[in-house]
């Protein structure tokens, strides 16, 4: 971790860490474990490294432990890594609880996959699997813990899948707030996606798809992205950059103006927003925008106003009824 890195991670890192580690970068079995934040443009930037040839808790103690050296206590909010428990064990003796403790809906999702090889039979696997993805996408909290007792009963009770209705119950019938989508609002990450995108850049792109001999050249192949990942953060702070979340909130411009929203104004800083059936509240936080994250036809950032559409609460982005709103009310006062 260098300087810049610890700037990164003291700035971002109370929002959410990110950890997840890979293999195949060298014939010694050394693993390259990554520490990734969320900086204010919504894209990942690797804020530490570290390679070992063991995968327990006392190895990632270490870790954790150099970077409190370094830049003292990160108190996130939200923690996202695989579904064993090493990563966060260590975490918390070293850097304390968080808000949110998260899995990767990547790795549920293999982990899932890999274990429906418990039901023989093709269709009731596939309709099991489904079942699953279903209750993991469903944002409503009461129906997901009223799905999720019946779909476990379901298993149970069928011969069929009742090995792996057991394995079900046993490793995520307790720890539901972990991988279900629902309980996932505001945290503004859903997978490690970011983190899986840097691995295969450095493997493909940086090693040309080649494992390599010498732990030495993973160890500057490594340094040689971070440092490539600076620069391009410089420059994207200096001349701008039309990153995926602003094209994003550009969509949800478009689909805004496209619309008919009924806007009713509720005080000096709350409206309500009706779309169809749907009544949405929102709320403004900030007179000013705060961070680059903005709408670049309103002027306004994504944490200027909340929303209670879905949209907002998980991707934690402009939403079509905050822009209208917005556009409303520069409309009038105009």
């Amino acid at each position: 971790m260098n300087k810049f890195q610890q700037t990164m991670l003291t700035k971002f890192g109370s929002n959410v860490i990110s950890i997840d580690g890979t293999h195949g970068l060298n014939n010694y079995e050394f693993e390259l474990t990554t520490i990734m934040v969320i900086d204010e443009f919504g894209q990942g930037y690797p804020a530490a490294f570290m390679f070992s040839n063991k995968k327990d808790a006392n190895v990632y103690r270490v870790f954790f432990e150099s970077i409190r050296q370094k830049v003292g206590i990160i108190t996130a909010k939200t923690f996202m890594s695989d579904i064993t428990e090493t990563f966060y064990s260590a975490w918390l003796q070293v850097m304390g609880p968080v808000t949110n403790r998260l899995f990767c809906s990547w790795h549920i999702d293999r982990a899932w996959q890999k274990n429906l090889s418990k039901i023989v039979n093709k269709e009731k696997r596939a309709k099991v699997y489904q079942t699953l993805k279903v209750l993991q996408e469903e944002l409503n909290e009461y129906v997901f813990e009223n799905q999720l007792l019946t779909a476990v009963k379901l298993m149970i009770d069928d011969k069929d899948t009742r090995n792996f209705g057991q394995y079900f119950k046993a490793n995520y019938m307790n720890n539901s707030k972990q991988w279900a989508y629902c309980y996932r609002k505001y945290t503004g990450i859903n997978t490690n996606m970011r983190l899986e995108s840097m691995h295969k850049t450095i493997k493909y792109f940086y090693l040309n798809r080649k494992t390599i001999k010498r732990l030495d050249k993973g160890l500057h192949t490594v340094l040689k992205y971070i440092r490539n990942q600076s620069i391009g953060r410089v420059i994207k702070m200096v001349k701008g950059k039309n990153t995926v979340s602003h094209q994003n909130i550009f969509k949800r411009h478009q689909e805004a103006k496209a619309s008919k929203f009924a806007v009713q104004v509720i005080s000096e800083s709350s409206w309500e927003v009706k779309s169809g059936y749907n009544t949405y509240s929102i709320y403004k936080l900030l007179q000013s925008k705060c961070c680059l994250l903005v709408c670049r036809a309103c002027n306004v950032c994504v944490h200027m106003y909340s929303c209670t559409c879905d949209d907002f609460k998980h991707n934690c982005q402009l939403c079509k009824q905050q822009i209208q709103q917005q556009t409303d009310t520069l409309y009038k006062f105009i």
